[in-house]
């Protein structure tokens, strides 16, 4: 949830390189690229979001539909 939130609030913005090699890293190279991407960090947060409410809820059902979706159907299936 975090990243993604951090990503949000930066509107995916490029991040200058901690190690300082290669000056700003950029995620994306064009202008559809970018609002592809916040699009998708938006989708993101929003069902992280809802995921650590059912998580809060001890709605496991929900909150692994919601994690889900995060991922792509690729989160761990529940037991």
């Amino acid at each position: 949830f975090e990243a993604f939130h951090l990503l949000h609030k930066r509107e995916c913005r490029g991040l200058h390189d901690p190690s300082g090699l290669t000056g700003v890293l950029y995620a994306v190279r064009t202008d559809a690229q970018a609002e592809r991407l916040v699009n998708a960090v938006d989708h993101a947060l929003e069902h992280s979001n809802s995921a650590l409410i059912a998580e809060q809820n001890k709605d496991w059902q929900e909150a692994h539909r919601q994690w889900s979706i995060v991922f792509n159907g690729e989160f761990p299936k529940l037991r």
